[in-house]
């Protein structure tokens, strides 16, 4: 029964949340921090910010190690699932819909309306955040001074930067805080921090097939998902690399604008290119690139 509420919930996130990576953090606390209390602030800070050095989507395997916290493994699997099948249904749905390069003539319409909904999800999640976890002089000057870095000096290189120069600070001059975090939190299993050493073997065996296997759909999105940083926009240039040939232009567009305007993770636009690369199985297609963009 805890699986099928974490289905159910991660569902239903997954059909309303839109607005991309930085919405869904704000989606994610409200639902399971401040609504349900499946885990608290400290464990969540400490989850979203390991989420951020990891390869592919954010917000999806914040979703689920947030599942696997409540139900286990299973229950990180009902959360992904939950949460990614509505858009993957409806970006495949698109690539067949559309499959001779036409769009329905109010999409762009409504991809417009629905960014400026965005806005105001980002700006609300943004300021729930920042009341929650910059309490003290030194963590409002590291949120402040790392968003005037990204502002004027946007790219990987700089979230880098940033999240090594705040963790260095933050282990030197925010001890006594996090001890404190840590007291309050709820006791884990003594094996929580160890290394996962077969997850991480898999990972790195299936990279390193990925590299040789060069003419697989599956392997050039499993290199997606293992290179790039940052999720959301950041994967579309290696998709586009590594498609734009095959894939018209407009149709990667088409794609991309539709990302936008879904709810969910905006990685699904590999269902999409999935399907449209596979136009004889569109569904196999879709689920073949889905698996792998996601996998890593």
């Amino acid at each position: 029964m805890k699986n099928l509420e974490i289905l159910w919930r991660f569902l239903a996130l997954g059909c309303a949340s839109f607005g991309g990576p930085a919405a869904h953090v704000g989606y994610f606390r409200r639902a399971f921090v401040e609504d349900r209390a499946w885990l608290d602030e400290s464990a969540y800070a400490r989850l979203l910010a390991f989420c951020q050095f990891l390869p592919g989507p954010s917000s999806s395997q914040l979703g689920f190690a947030i599942g696997c916290r409540r139900g286990g493994l299973a229950g990180g699997l009902f959360a992904f699932i939950g949460f990614t099948l509505p858009s993957f249904v409806i970006m495949t749905v698109l690539a067949t819909a559309t499959s001779q390069g036409e769009s329905p003539p109010w999409f762009h319409g409504v991809v417009m309306g629905l960014k400026c909904l965005a806005v105001v999800v980002v700006a609300d999640a943004t300021l729930s955040m920042f009341r929650s976890f910059c309490q003290s002089r030194l963590p409002m000057a590291l949120c402040i001074g790392t968003a005037m870095a990204l502002l004027i000096y946007p790219g990987l290189t700089t979230q880098f930067a940033v999240l090594l120069l705040a963790a260095f600070i933050g282990a030197q001059f925010l001890k006594q805080r996090d001890e404190a975090l840590t007291q309050a939190a709820p006791s884990s299993s003594s094996s929580s921090g160890r290394i996962r050493w077969v997850p991480l073997a898999a990972f790195g065996l299936l990279f390193l097939l990925s590299l040789t296997t060069l003419s697989t759909m599956f392997a050039g999105f499993y290199r997606a998902g293992s290179l790039v940083f940052g999720g959301g926009h950041v994967v579309l240039p290696l998709l586009q690399s590594g498609y734009g040939e095959a894939v018209a232009e407009d149709r990667f567009l088409l794609g991309y604008a539709a990302a936008q305007a879904v709810p969910g993770p905006m990685f699904t636009l590999a269902a999409y290119l999935g399907a449209d690369l596979t136009t004889e199985a569109p569904w196999l297609g879709a689920l073949v690139a889905t698996v792998g963009i996601f996998l890593p």
